[in-house]
Protein backbone atom coordinates (compact mmCIF):
# COMPACT_ATOMS: atom_id res chain seq x y z
CA UNK A 1 0.00 0.00 0.00
CA UNK A 2 1.05 3.52 -1.27
CA UNK A 3 1.96 6.01 1.93
CA UNK A 4 -0.04 9.42 1.66
CA UNK A 5 3.00 11.31 0.67
CA UNK A 6 3.21 8.81 -2.17
CA UNK A 7 -0.22 9.04 -3.13
CA UNK A 8 -0.72 12.87 -2.86
CA UNK A 9 2.66 13.00 -5.26
CA UNK A 10 1.06 10.90 -8.02
CA UNK A 11 -2.02 12.82 -7.90
CA UNK A 12 -0.22 16.34 -7.93
CA UNK A 13 1.56 15.38 -10.83
CA UNK A 14 -1.47 13.69 -12.63
CA UNK A 15 -2.88 17.20 -12.22
CA UNK A 16 -0.35 18.89 -12.97
CA UNK A 17 1.23 16.85 -15.65
CA UNK A 18 4.58 17.67 -13.55
CA UNK A 19 6.57 15.75 -11.62
CA UNK A 20 6.07 16.70 -7.45
CA UNK A 21 9.53 16.58 -6.08
CA UNK A 22 10.04 16.72 -2.48
CA UNK A 23 12.36 20.11 -2.18
CA UNK A 24 16.31 18.78 -1.66
CA UNK A 25 17.48 22.62 -0.03
CA UNK A 26 16.75 23.02 3.37
CA UNK A 27 17.78 26.61 4.43
CA UNK A 28 16.77 27.43 8.21
CA UNK A 29 14.28 30.10 8.71
CA UNK A 30 13.03 30.89 12.13
CA UNK A 31 13.52 27.08 13.86
CA UNK A 32 11.82 26.00 10.33
CA UNK A 33 13.62 24.91 7.23
CA UNK A 34 12.82 27.55 4.35
CA UNK A 35 11.53 24.61 2.02
CA UNK A 36 10.58 22.05 4.37
CA UNK A 37 11.21 18.50 3.46
CA UNK A 38 8.44 16.85 2.31
CA UNK A 39 6.81 20.23 1.00
CA UNK A 40 3.78 19.58 -1.11
CA UNK A 41 2.80 22.99 -2.07
CA UNK A 42 4.46 26.53 -1.36
CA UNK A 43 1.37 28.89 -0.54
CA UNK A 44 2.87 32.04 -0.08
CA UNK A 45 6.04 33.79 1.17
CA UNK A 46 5.80 31.82 4.60
CA UNK A 47 2.90 28.85 4.49
CA UNK A 48 4.04 25.55 3.08
CA UNK A 49 1.82 22.36 3.32
CA UNK A 50 3.80 19.54 4.35
CA UNK A 51 3.52 16.38 5.09
CA UNK A 52 4.18 15.21 8.80
CA UNK A 53 6.47 13.26 10.56
CA UNK A 54 7.03 11.44 14.01
CA UNK A 55 8.54 14.26 15.22
CA UNK A 56 5.18 16.57 14.67
CA UNK A 57 3.51 14.53 17.23
CA UNK A 58 3.89 16.83 19.98
CA UNK A 59 3.12 19.75 18.17
CA UNK A 60 0.34 18.04 16.77
CA UNK A 61 -1.24 17.43 20.00
CA UNK A 62 -0.85 20.85 21.59
CA UNK A 63 -2.17 22.29 18.22
CA UNK A 64 -4.88 20.06 18.42
CA UNK A 65 -5.92 21.46 22.39
CA UNK A 66 -5.47 24.23 21.03
CA UNK A 67 -7.92 24.17 17.97
CA UNK A 68 -10.56 22.69 20.05
CA UNK A 69 -10.38 24.07 23.28
CA UNK A 70 -10.45 20.63 25.03
CA UNK A 71 -7.77 17.91 25.94
CA UNK A 72 -7.33 14.96 23.32
CA UNK A 73 -4.38 13.04 24.54
CA UNK A 74 -5.77 9.54 25.17
CA UNK A 75 -8.04 10.00 21.74
CA UNK A 76 -4.66 11.03 19.70
CA UNK A 77 -2.66 8.63 21.20
CA UNK A 78 -5.29 5.85 20.28
CA UNK A 79 -4.62 7.23 16.86
CA UNK A 80 -0.79 6.69 17.16
CA UNK A 81 -1.24 3.06 18.04
CA UNK A 82 -3.62 2.25 15.07
CA UNK A 83 -1.88 -0.48 12.93
CA UNK A 84 -1.84 1.16 9.95
CA UNK A 85 -1.14 3.89 11.01
CA UNK A 86 2.05 6.29 9.25
CA UNK A 87 3.38 9.71 10.96
CA UNK A 88 2.81 10.74 6.86
CA UNK A 89 -1.06 10.14 7.46
CA UNK A 90 -1.19 13.82 8.37
CA UNK A 91 -1.16 16.80 6.24
CA UNK A 92 0.27 19.51 8.27
CA UNK A 93 -0.43 23.71 7.11
CA UNK A 94 2.73 25.60 8.47
CA UNK A 95 3.14 29.52 8.19
CA UNK A 96 6.39 30.35 9.18
CA UNK A 97 7.51 28.41 12.47
CA UNK A 98 3.53 28.16 13.20
CA UNK A 99 1.29 24.74 12.76
CA UNK A 100 -1.91 26.49 11.74
CA UNK A 101 -3.84 23.94 10.08
CA UNK A 102 -4.21 19.65 10.65
CA UNK A 103 -5.48 17.17 8.88
CA UNK A 104 -5.19 13.21 9.10
CA UNK A 105 -5.90 10.86 6.08
CA UNK A 106 -6.59 7.38 6.99
CA UNK A 107 -6.92 4.67 4.28
CA UNK A 108 -9.79 1.88 5.35
CA UNK A 109 -11.57 -0.77 3.20
CA UNK A 110 -14.95 -1.30 3.75
CA UNK A 111 -18.21 -3.02 2.20
CA UNK A 112 -20.56 -1.58 -0.26
CA UNK A 113 -23.33 -4.52 -1.50
CA UNK A 114 -20.60 -7.41 -1.70
CA UNK A 115 -17.94 -5.13 -3.37
CA UNK A 116 -14.68 -4.42 -1.12
CA UNK A 117 -13.98 -0.29 -1.48
CA UNK A 118 -11.31 2.21 -0.39
CA UNK A 119 -12.05 4.72 1.48
CA UNK A 120 -10.59 7.87 3.10
CA UNK A 121 -11.34 9.50 6.25
CA UNK A 122 -10.59 12.87 7.04
CA UNK A 123 -9.54 13.29 10.40
CA UNK A 124 -9.14 16.20 12.80
CA UNK A 125 -9.56 18.60 9.93
CA UNK A 126 -8.93 22.23 11.38
CA UNK A 127 -7.33 25.40 10.78
CA UNK A 128 -6.95 28.26 13.49
CA UNK A 129 -9.83 30.46 13.69
CA UNK A 130 -7.81 33.67 12.75
CA UNK A 131 -6.37 32.12 9.27
CA UNK A 132 -10.03 30.68 8.17
CA UNK A 133 -10.42 34.20 6.45
CA UNK A 134 -7.06 33.38 4.43
CA UNK A 135 -8.52 30.29 3.13
CA UNK A 136 -5.67 28.13 3.88
CA UNK A 137 -7.91 25.57 4.60
CA UNK A 138 -9.33 25.07 1.01
CA UNK A 139 -5.92 23.84 -0.55
CA UNK A 140 -5.22 21.23 2.86
CA UNK A 141 -8.37 19.72 1.72
CA UNK A 142 -8.39 19.71 -2.17
CA UNK A 143 -4.97 17.95 -1.09
CA UNK A 144 -6.49 15.52 1.23
CA UNK A 145 -9.35 14.77 -1.23
CA UNK A 146 -6.56 13.98 -3.88
CA UNK A 147 -5.31 11.05 -2.09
Amino acid sequence: MATIEESIKFQLARATSTQVATPVATPRVAGRTAVAPGCLQNLGADTQLVVGNAEDHSLVSQFLLQAYQTPQADDFQSRLDEPHYQPSDRLLLWRADRLIGHVQVSKLTSWFHGLRCPLARLQDFVTLPEYRAADFDAPLLQVAEAV
